[in-house]
């Protein structure tokens, strides 16, 4: 019996990292989760933050990138009848490419550069005007696709800059979730198979990963009835602020 204990605990919890250390992330993904399912992001940026003082960096993204493909997974699961799909094949149809150039570029890109015109680039999207763009129906997202899928190679959670530009598509706030969802569960799995391609192995931290991605559904439930009961309004506010507070953390 003890032998058996002994297995199924290294299975959950790597040895990489103290116990506590693997719990506390367990326990977290349920919050984080229940922030990315209530507000629509957030979720990631924050579960990024916690595993990056407690994962090592060469497992980091890739650690992160499953949990999040599972998160993500169950709320557009649960969002499935709001999901427009036109945005989301427009956005898999660039990821391929930018997935494929950043895990080329893994390693040999400034993060201080990139971390800073990301930055920028998110207070442009939200504060500027619309500005109308010849044929961005057909080039726009897969544009979006290629760069979110290119800076999750170096920065994991790329929810608020794909937030902001769907913000700009006049969706409801079920629709922007689960588009949102369904975008990031594209960019997360290319995410997942360059890195492995790269010889980076995810064995020991499998048994974390599940239970990560399990509380996290109920992190998703809990936040998907909360969705229901936030005004419009006060919603699309609420985004601005937080994309704006993110992007300012990302040029500081």
């Amino acid at each position: 019996m003890a032998d058996i204990l002994s297995t199924l605990s290294d299975f959950l919890f790597p040895q990489a990292i103290p116990l506590w250390q693997a719990l506390l992330l367990i326990g977290f993904s349920f919050f984080t989760s229940l922030l990315a399912a209530s507000i629509g992001i957030g979720g990631g940026v924050a579960m990024m933050g916690a595993m990056s003082s407690m994962i090592p960096v060469s497992h980091l993204i890739a650690v992160h990138g499953l949990v999040q493909l599972g998160s993500n997974s169950g709320r557009a699961f649960l969002l499935k009848s709001h999901i427009s799909w036109p945005i989301v094949w427009g956005f898999a149809g660039g990821g391929i490419l930018g997935a494929v150039l950043g895990g080329y570029l893994f390693v040999s890109l400034p993060e201080d550069i990139l971390m800073a015109a990301l930055g920028g680039f998110l207070l442009w999207v939200v504060w500027a005007p619309k500005i109308p763009l010849p044929y961005a129906e057909h080039w726009g997202m897969p544009l979006v696709g290629a760069t979110a899928s290119f800076f999750a190679m170096f920065f994991g959670a790329m929810g608020p800059l794909v937030n902001a530009v769907l913000q700009r598509k006049g969706l409801d706030k079920q629709q922007l979730i689960g588009t949102q969802s369904a975008c990031l569960i594209l960019q997360h799995g290319l995410k997942i198979i360059v890195l492995l391609a790269l010889g980076i192995s995810l064995k020991e931290w499998m048994g974390m990963i599940i239970l990560m991605i399990l509380m996290g559904f109920a992190g998703t439930y809990t936040g998907t009835h909360i969705l229901q009961k936030i005004p419009e309004r006060a919603f699309q506010k609420g985004l601005k602020v937080i994309l704006t507070l993110i992007a300012l953390d990302l040029l500081r």
